[in-house]
């Protein structure tokens, strides 16, 4: 979008602001480092102006290490009571930050957000995508990463009840259903209902990504 379609505007202080035709928020100033920074760079808050923090992500991240540099303790015990009244956001968020850390631990793309796993869980009505189990879920890489594929994004992220993703592990998605369906009697429309969400998010049919599958795993269908 070119400056000359957005219109200025201040709030609050005298803070600056742009807007497009469609008054949403464009660009605001970080109420911190006071330059004004893209809306995406502002965590969402419904209070704030635009529905922004007014602090932006990077400023934020600085004031957090300076407030637990200079008390450790005092940082750790409110962060503990925050995660023991909310077990279910404190488990999302450790979810995540596992599957990030382990898609860069091999140099893969880890652009996985809150709000596309919180979209992937809500597709699946917070449950495991093959079995409908609501308890012990984690998250799984369709495409392993340990294969040096896919990445922790969401066009690659699954819902799985644990023992499933244990199970799974490394390997081909396919071959791994096609072994454990008649132990575990999963019924083939959940998996076929998984294939066609995932191969929706990449761009492809169900047939395509099952190609797109086998040839990260080096074989030929």
């Amino acid at each position: 979008m070119e400056l000359d379609e957005l219109t200025f505007g201040t709030f609050g202080d005298d803070k600056l602001y742009m807007y497009d035709a469609n008054n949403d928020i464009h660009s605001k100033e970080c109420r911190e480092c006071r330059r004004v920074r893209l809306a995406t760079e502002f965590s969402k808050n419904a209070s704030g102006f635009g529905k922004l923090g007014s602090q932006c992500r990077s400023c934020m991240a600085m004031l957090k290490r300076i407030k637990y540099s200079a008390d450790p303790a005092h940082v750790k015990s409110i962060n503990d009571a925050w995660r023991k009244n909310n077990p279910e956001k404190a488990a999302l968020i450790m979810k995540r930050s596992t599957a990030l850390r382990k898609a860069r631990m091999v140099a893969l793309p880890a652009t996985l957000t809150g709000e596309q796993m919180a979209s992937m869980y809500k597709h699946f009505n917070s449950s495991c995508a093959l079995t409908g189990s609501t308890t012990d879920i984690h998250i799984d890489h369709a495409i392993p990463i340990a294969i040096g594929h896919g990445g922790t994004i969401v066009e690659n992220m699954i819902p799985l009840r644990g023992d499933l993703n244990i199970s799974k592990s490394a390997r081909n998605i396919f071959e791994w259903f096609v072994g454990i369906k008649p132990r575990l009697n999963l019924p083939q429309s959940r998996f076929d209902f998984t294939i066609a969400y995932l191969a929706d998010l990449n761009g492809m049919t169900s047939a395509e990504y099952r190609d797109y599958v086998y040839e990260c795993h080096g074989k030929v269908v």
